[in-house]
C-alpha cells in the first residue's frame, strides 16, 4: 500500500551553518564531515535535532511544508519557459514550502502571511520574500541548503 506523506504536517529544517549546530570545524577531515552530514540529515528527516545541537543553543527554525503536486508542477513549467530562471527557483520554491520561522535573534520577525505573488498566482499561497530577506547576505545560503531538502521531499519523502 502507497502511504502517501502528509501535506498537512509541518516539518522543522535548520541551516546547516546555523551558530547553534555543533558542526566541525572548518578543516575538519573528509571522514569527519561526511559523519556530520549523515547526522544532520536523520535530524532533518526525523526532526529530532538533539543530538547535532550545542549545548544551551537555540537555532533559527523553519516550519516547511510539502508543497502540493499541482503547484509544484507549475513552478516546473515556469522554470522551464524561463518565465523564472534557475538561479530564482530555489528562492520560489522556499517561499511556496516556508510556513514559520523560529527564534530569528531580530528584534522584529518579517510578515510571514502568506499570499499570492500577482505575477504568478498559479503558484498558489506563499510566504513574502522579505521572510528570507530579513536574514541579509546569509539568505541566498539559507535558501540554496534549504532548497536540497525541499528537493529531497517532493521526490521521495523519507520513510522516517
Amino acid at each position: 500500500m502507497i502511504k502517501p506523506p502528509s501535506l498537512i504536517r509541518e516539518y522543522t529544517w535548520i541551516w546547516s551553518k546555523d551558530p547553534a549546530l555543533d558542526s566541525p570545524p572548518n578543516g575538519a577531515a573528509k571522514k569527519v564531515l561526511t559523519e556530520w552530514e549523515r547526522r544532520l540529515k536523520n535530524a532533518r528527516d526525523t526532526g529530532v535535532y538533539d543530538g547535532v545541537m550545542k549545548a544551551g543553543e537555540k537555532p533559527t527554525t523553519f516550519g516547511l511544508q510539502a508543497i502540493p503536486n499541482d503547484t509544484w508542477l507549475a513552478l516546473g513549467g515556469l522554470v522551464e519557459s524561463g518565465a523564472i530562471s534557475r538561479v530564482e527557483w530555489p528562492l520560489w520554491a522556499a517561499r511556496m514550502a516556508l510556513h514559520t520561522i523560529g527564534n530569528t535573534g531580530l528584534p522584529e520577525d518579517a510578515d510571514l502571511t502568506r499570499r499570492t505573488d500577482r505575477d504568478f498566482p498559479r503558484l498558489g499561497q506563499m510566504a513574502p520574500v522579505e521572510a528570507f530577506n530579513q536574514f541579509g547576505p546569509v539568505a541566498i545560503d539559507v535558501v540554496n541548503d534549504m532548497f536540497v531538502t525541499i528537493l529531497e521531499k517532493q521526490s521521495a519523502p523519507s520513510p522516517k
